[in-house]
């Protein structure tokens, strides 16, 4: 895994990363009944959405979707984990994989996964530049 490698829980800190019945964005989600592929593609989406707009610190537009690739059938009752990926800036670009991981005994089975690239844009719609988080600045390390 990558350094950039985080749970999409552990990301869904901030009250507005939240479901309406309060549980964090991410993390683990139980599969529903007649869930296929259109409902895995929106989770994936609305979990890489809200991850995206906290990494560029304010609203996004999606702009692509790749590399989406279903690996194993999921059922309902399934517990599925969710995880952020391969982070990547651009000028003014987030760029993120979501990877959904069937969540059953000691091991996880890779479900699918897809690569988001998010443009930050302003109040009017426009783009805005978008900066990397400096790590180790100022810390004790």
């Amino acid at each position: 895994m990558s350094p950039f490698t985080r749970s999409a829980a552990a990301i869904a800190e901030p009250a507005n990363d939240l479901t309406p019945s309060g549980e964090p964005l991410g993390g683990r989600i139980t599969v529903p009944r007649n869930a296929g592929p259109s409902w895995l593609r929106s989770m994936m989406q609305e979990v890489a959405g809200s991850v995206a707009a906290g990494l560029a610190s304010g609203p996004v537009q999606p702009v692509a979707i790749s590399k989406i690739a279903f690996l194993q059938d999921v059922v309902a009752g399934d517990m599925l984990r969710c995880d952020v990926e391969d982070v990547r800036y651009g000028a003014t670009s987030v760029t993120l994989t979501i990877v959904l991981w069937l969540d059953i005994g000691p091991e996880l089975t890779k479900v699918t996964a897809a690569t988001y690239t998010f443009i930050a844009v302003d109040g009017d719609g426009r783009p805005r530049p978008v900066h990397e988080p400096v790590t180790g600045v100022g810390s004790a390390d």
